[in-house]
């Protein structure tokens, strides 16, 4: 499910990640049959060019007649940007000391190049989380339950623990309160078009995850789902607000972290459809400030 499937990683790895806007391009199955279309895929590239690159050769599969077709981007932006920036997601969360100083040198660099920026609130009320863990449990009932009647050949009792742990949580009063869940869930999608009109802003900008990359198996698929669901909500807090849009929400790996020698991103968000405007923005920072490579 997307939380952030390709952003996670990405940020992780010192590397670019896109979600493209909900619908811009078709993928595998899996996302075809996703709930309320929060279930993306992606790619995770070295360079804003290579991400570029991937998406104008996908639109020539399909694209969506409903959006604005990326096209082919070589090229930063050229007009000066209204930037928000978000640095407690909902439920007062916030990222930790490393993250946060990284943050504020992504703002200064923004600054330096012209673009203004101002702080703004979580645009989504706290009970956006429930639903969006709602929506997220649902899908994973229905592989849980019923996935070997979409896939052939799948072992149900093969599953992760944590898929099991989400199926568990849907009880019928929740199945049966899901219309609701998806109502509320396309209104946030409204609540944050309406965020970027009434601040008169093009561009959101956050951490990407709380912290940077956690230890190899600190969220191991052999540990409790409980276990590891607990911690992911402790590290994913605001790539779930940026679904709420549909909307594309790309991650640079724009700050470094000296004690672990860990990567540590930065996530862009756009109005719905606006996918060419962050791979412009992405351009421009990877050329004011290229990214670290990681030593092996």
């Amino acid at each position: 499910m997307e939380a952030a499937s390709t952003r996670i990683p990405a940020a992780c790895c010192g590397a670019v990640g896109l979600k493209a806007t909900n619908g811009r391009i078709q993928y595998g199955a899996l996302s075809k049959g996703a709930p309320s279309g929060i279930t993306m895929e992606g790619v995770i590239t070295r360079s804003v060019r290579d991400t570029a690159y991937f998406y104008a050769e996908a639109e020539k599969y399909y694209r969506n007649p409903k959006l604005e077709p990326i096209g082919l981007v070589t090229s930063p932006v050229t007009r000066r940007l209204e930037v928000a920036v978000i640095d407690e997601s909902i439920g007062q969360r916030r990222p930790d000391a490393v993250t946060q100083r990284e943050l504020e040198r992504t703002v200064a660099l923004l600054e330096s190049l012209g673009h203004s920026v101002r702080r703004i609130a979580a645009p989504v009320p706290d009970q956006f989380l429930h639903d969006f863990i709602d929506t997220w449990a649902l899908g994973a009932m229905l592989v849980h339950r019923f996935g070997a009647l979409a896939f052939r050949g799948m072992d149900r009792t093969q599953v992760t623990d944590l898929t099991r742990y989400l199926s568990k949580t849907m009880t019928v009063g929740k199945v049966l309160s899901m219309p609701k869940v998806a109502r509320r869930m396309a209104g946030y999608r409204q609540l944050m078009e309406d965020t970027f009109t009434e601040h008169g802003i093009d561009i959101i900008l956050s951490p990407t995850m709380a912290h940077p990359a956690i230890k190899l198996g600190e969220m191991g698929m052999d540990l409790p789902g409980k276990e590891v669901f607990e911690r992911m909500q402790e590290w994913a807090i605001f790539t779930p607000v940026a679904n709420a849009s549909g909307g594309p929400a790309l991650t640079l790996p724009m700050g470094h972290s000296e004690v672990d020698n860990l990567p540590v991103g930065m996530l862009f968000w756009a109005r719905y459809g606006q996918d060419r405007l962050l791979l412009e923005l992405g351009y421009e920072l990877e050329a004011a400030a290229p990214w670290r490579k990681i030593a092996a």
